[in-house]
């Protein structure tokens, strides 16, 4: 029994933050499938470890 009520309340948990994937790229729901990919990938080579040239997101991810 208490394995069920654990288990439910992880289920109806909200995160504390409630972000949406597009407000994280910075596009709205209706974008296409392109602006989304060019956000993306925007997004991954700025923080990638291997190509920022941002030593403080580097060592903030560490």
């Amino acid at each position: 029994m208490a394995q069920d009520r654990v288990r439910k309340n992880i289920r109806n948990r909200e995160s504390p933050n409630p972000t949406s994937y597009y407000e994280i790229l910075g596009l709205h729901p209706s974008a296409s499938p392109i602006a989304i990919r060019r956000a993306y990938r925007q997004l991954s080579k700025r923080y990638h470890p291997d190509t920022t040239d941002l030593p403080t997101e580097t060592a903030t991810i560490k």
